[in-house]
């Protein structure tokens, strides 16, 4: 089994081209070896026909590096250092790239360069000196960067500068390395004069493919002021981002409004252009100085509907000490302002932690997320000017967590959409949904923000709000509206409360304005006539406290209507309140009128009227199921499940023989308002007899993460029953830590790790190993006993001409349990860390597997600093004739798969093993393939809501047959797979099968197999 791989047809990854570009440079193209500093490179070619060395491991300038004026050039750095700028001189730069940034042939214009490897230094000893950039843009494009580290010293200085005066840049790439900016002051914060890459692109057009800027699998290790600045069409993913804000020029309270270390964001936007995006990337806070008063900036970034400007799947972690202006400034863990525009904010943890009296470096103000929009001077737009609209806040987890006692204020969201001259922008379109707020003293804030700011027309939808445990002595609120504000139109539509949480805890600030948050819940009337049956055709008027309507409809021909209602709102003649929730219901038919007068809230979402003179329609099924009210959820005996059990209720009530269950789990709290989004569990058990204790299994779970449950019981009618009680339990096993950080000292040898610790409902310590090998024949232990939100240690006496690699799990104190080891991550003490693949990061199948499927799919975990895969399979461990994907590039998430394309022998021992440059691999993994392949469900039931009967793991060329028990072929369907196959239930004429039992038996390329399925009518 031999696939061939066609180098002139076939992608290659630019590691592999360099490689061979270093191999082959002699013969086939141009070479200069750099043995001074100043240099300027001005070679023109094609085809990247130049290529540049440094000699030595180390060349030094008292000014200035390398000048590039030319194109197709390779400057190979490898494990070289380009240190510039040693005589403490100021304006001096490391490597600087000249030109219009067009592709005009101009030997002065740089284009079409690759810088591979190696440090560029700022080798400055005095901290005055100034103004420098390690890497500087006057222009250029098709810049692409791999695996280099930049570093800087003094003040007013950057790891990388882009003037924004100077011409056209685009398509800059920068693919790992390190950035490191150890300025110590900087004179104001308001030009981002400390921020350690400050790149802006001139906001030319680009189109398709084209960008200004993509940065990925960076590791930006220290920033005094912010980490980085970026302005067009842009990509920031796979980054480890750690700012620590310092101003040495600054002392409180002397100086002015820019000349302090606020807005110490690591990633800040400007102008993002549609498709940008902000994915999958750590940030925290640093812990020697003032710490992170940031995590992301978002600001006059505009998508459009087709192509939005996307955040999603970062991970924010931040705390911000006294600000040396404002000095108790609060924390955002996500800001957004000035005119955004058709930005999609999802899935991302936003965490800002406040207050401790025994430790400064935690402030004693935090907001997790700020929608401040104002529109000021510089935001104009073409169709008009606007705060901003058209952001949809998704699936986000949100929290502000308590530290210690002295925090003033911690808010999870805070809202105020406007401008400084009192602009607001009706009908915003902007929408939180399905998010989840840990309430620690508010949960939102509506308007107000430095005493001003409205918030018009905000949909808040299926959001959960949790009370944190609060031991500090604050109030804590779901709301808090105020400083005196109008903020209309504001709806909370179907939120659902958790830990003591509510929604009339409502603190107004000054006196609002009208109706500044209207609360929306789905509301359900019941007509029944005389005979206790539901009437179809009533008319259903629905009255507030102030005779307005608020809703009008008909039965339908189960006796129900449903509407969305106001059940809080403003009083006519006064401020705000929670005080009026009372509704008038009528229901009219056949000259009968039926007037209930009830409260409608949260709580009660709905209510019965009954007609005296007209009779109801008995036929019809209007008692729902009982609600489950013990639902209990504990893990299972094997990885990845949960053991669930409760009580059967009845079809009418606690009467009679339910229909079906629905199971529904998600790591976030489930409500009423999410219940539809939450994960659906495969196979649930039919229901008993009323009282009975039912069991379910859900496995293939993320072992020892968390999970919420809930059940909905439904008849034959498919009337449902309420929301079960929600439990919540951990899937069997412990999670695996995720390593954050390496922290290199080369000067002292020594190397601090972190790592993320992991929720259990095992008490946990956390163990290290540290080994020169990928697989750990001998490795150092360390252990962390006691952590806290990070498990840390620090290794010493490490030795510089070495490679290591870094590893931890998690184990149970008692011993009954264990993770399996994180993914490795390799450093060298002085070149930091450099990722490549160990046999830790194939992800599946992991040694000694059997898979389930005569054509596996193969998943290795994505590491930042690796864009392209290669898989290679076969039956000898020496991978004599393999079968090999060729290069296949990253996939979103965590980890990239491949299916092999021909059947593996059933039975039979295979090997696999996965590299980023097809040349170096990892160890062998040995897996057995077998099959299950499966009908489900079976017996086959529409009564119980089947539509379909599905042959799972299929191979590919599958030919099925079924027949009746003497032999009669009712289906034949050839030629399908791989995957599944969906059955109708019909025969090849389309029509219906008779109930009873059937044969299938199922050929493919590699083997057969057959068995019974049974059709229930």
């Amino acid at each position: 089994m031999t696939i061939k791989f066609n180098l002139k047809t076939s992608a290659i990854t630019l590691s592999t081209l360099l490689a061979l570009l270093v191999l082959m440079s002699t013969a086939f193209a141009g070479s200069t070896t750099i043995t001074s500093l100043p240099y300027t490179a001005s070679q023109r070619g094609t085809n990247f026909s130049e290529t540049l060395y440094v000699a030595g491991t180390k060349l030094v300038s008292n000014t200035n590096g390398i000048d590039i004026r030319g194109h197709d050039i390779v400057l190979y750095l490898g494990a070289d250092t380009v240190t510039f700028g040693a005589g403490n001189g100021n304006s001096n730069y490391g490597l600087r790239f000249y030109g219009s940034g067009y592709n005009d042939g101009s030997s002065m214009t740089a284009y079409n360069i690759k810088i591979i490897g190696g440090t560029i230094l700022h080798a400055a000893t005095n901290d005055d000196a100034a103004y420098n950039k390690t890497v500087n843009f006057s222009g250029g494009s098709n810049i692409y960067f791999e695996n280099t580290n930049i570093h800087v010293k003094g003040n007013n200085a950057h790891c990388l500068e882009r003037p924004s005066s100077s011409w056209g840049l685009w398509n800059i790439e920068f693919n790992g390395g390190s950035w490191t900016s150890d300025v110590t002051g900087f004179t104001s914060r308001c030009q981002y004069d400390g921020a350690a890459a400050r790149l802006y692109s001139a906001l030319q057009p680009v189109s398709g493919d084209d960008y200004h800027f993509k940065i990925h699998g960076v590791n930006l290790t220290k920033s005094p002021g912010q980490g980085m600045i970026i302005q067009g069409k842009c990509f920031v993913y796979d980054c480890e981002l750690t700012v620590d804000a310092r101003n040495d020029f600054y002392t409180y309270p002397s100086g002015g409004v820019c000349a302090n270390t606020a807005n110490s964001f690591a990633i800040i936007t400007q102008k993002l252009q549609p498709g940008s995006a902000i994915y999958n990337n750590v940030i925290r806070s640093g812990e020697e100085s003032l710490g992170c008063d940031g995590g992301i900036l978002l600001q006059l970034s505009v998508g459009s509907a087709e192509s939005p400007v996307e955040i999603y799947d970062n991970d924010v972690i931040l705390h911000r000490g006294h600000d040396q202006y404002y000095w108790d400034l609060n924390s955002k863990a996500f800001k957004s302002r000035y005119a955004n525009k058709h930005v999609n904010i999802h899935d991302n943890r936003f965490v800002v932690q406040v207050g401790n009296t025994s430790n400064s470096s935690y402030g004693v103000n935090g907001t997790a997320v700020d929608v401040v929009s104002f529109w000021d001077s510089g935001c104009d737009w073409p169709e008009g000017r606007y705060p901003d609209s058209f952001l949809v806040y998704e699936n986000n987890y949100i929290e502000v967590q308590g530290m210690g006692s002295d925090f003033e204020t911690a808010t999870c969201a805070r809202f105020a959409i406007t401008n400084n001259d009192g602009y607001t922008w009706e009908g915003a379109g902007n929408v939180w949904r399905n998010n989840h707020l840990k309430v620690l003293k508010h949960g939102y804030q509506i308007g107000g923000y430095d005493n001003w700011g409205q918030c018009m027309d905000l949909l808040i939808e299926g959001d959960t709000v949790e009370y944190a445990s609060n031991s500090f002595g604050n109030t804590q609120y779901a709301y808090n509206i105020g400083f005196d504000l109008s903020s209309l139109g504001n709806k909370a539509r179907n939120v659902g409360y958790l830990g003591n949480a509510n929604y009339d805890d409502v603190n107004f600030v000054g006196g609002s304005g009208e109706r500044t948050i209207t609360m929306q819940n789905q509301y359900d009337i019941l007509v029944l006539g005389n005979n206790e049956c539901p009437v179809a055709g009533a008319s259903i008027t629905v009255t507030n406290n102030y005779g307005r309507t608020v809703m009008t409809a008909n039965t339908n021909s189960n006796g129900y209507a449903t509407g969305i209602i106001n059940y809080w709102f403003a009083a006519e003649d006064g401020p705000d309140s929670t005080n009026f929730n009372n509704f008038t219901i009528r229901a009219t038919r056949s000259g009968e009128t039926e007037v209930l007068v009830t409260t409608i809230d949260d709580a009660n979402r709905a209510d019965t009227l009954r007609l005296d003179t007209v009779e109801g329609d008995c036929d019809v099924d209007i008692v729902p199921p009982g609600d489950i009210l013990d639902l209990n959820a504990l893990p299972g005996e094997s990885d990845g499940v949960i053991e669930l059990s409760w009580t059967a209720p009845g079809d009418d009530g606690n009467s009679g023989q339910a229909d079906h269950y629905q199971i529904r789990y998600s790591q976030s709290p489930i409500h009423g308002g999410n219940w539809d989004q939450a994960t659906l569990a495969a196979n649930p058990p039919s229901p008993a007899s009323p009282g009975s204790v039912e069991n379910h299994t859900i496995s293939g779970l993320d072992e020892g993460e968390a999970y919420y449950i809930a059940v909905k019981t439904f008849d034959d009618v498919d009337l449902e029953s309420g929301l079960s009680n929600i439990a919540e339990g951990y899937a069997h096993g412990i999670a695996v830590p995720v390593p954050m950080a390496t922290v290199v000292d080369s000067v002292y040898g020594s190397a601090t790790l972190t790592a993320q610790i992991v929720d259990s409902y095992h008490s946990l310590y956390y163990v290290f190993e540290l080994d020169s090998l990928e697989d750990y024949p001998e490795p150092q232990l360390n252990v962390d006993l006691a952590a806290d939100t990070m498990a840390t240690v620090t290794y010493n006496s490490l030795s510089e001409n070495v490679s290591y690699f870094w590893r931890v799990a998690a184990i149970a104190s008692d011993g009954a349990d264990t993770s399996a080891w994180s993914i490795s991550t390799q450093f060298n003490i002085l070149t930091g860390v450099a990722q490549t693949l160990a046999s830790s990061d194939c992800a599946f199948p992991q040694d000694g597997d059997a898979v389930q499927s005569s054509q596996p799919v193969f998943k290795v975990n994505n590491l930042p600093e690796i864009d392209t895969y290669y898989f290679q399979v076969d039956q000898a461990e020496g991978f004599s004739d393999p079968v090999q994907s060729g290069p296949v590039a990253k996939s979103s998430g965590l980890t990239t798969s491949w299916q092999v394309s021909e059947p593996l022998d059933a039975g039979n021992t295979y090997y696999w093993r996965v590299s980023s440059n097809g040349m170096i691999w990892t160890a062998p993994i040995a897996f057995t393939a077998e099959l299950d392949i499966h009908p489900y469900p079976n017996p086959f039931r529409p009564e119980a809501g089947h539509n379909f009967v599905t042959f799972t793991n299929l191979v590919e060329q599958s030919d099925i047959v079924i027949a009746t028990l003497s032999g009669k072929i009712v289906k034949h369907e050839n030629d399908i797979g791989p995957d599944e196959w969906q059955w109708d239930v019909k025969n090849d004429d389309g029509d219906e099968l008779a109930p009873g039992v059937y044969l299938y038996s199922i050929n493919f390329p590699s083997g057969s197999t057959g068995g019974k399925v049974v059709v229930i009518r």
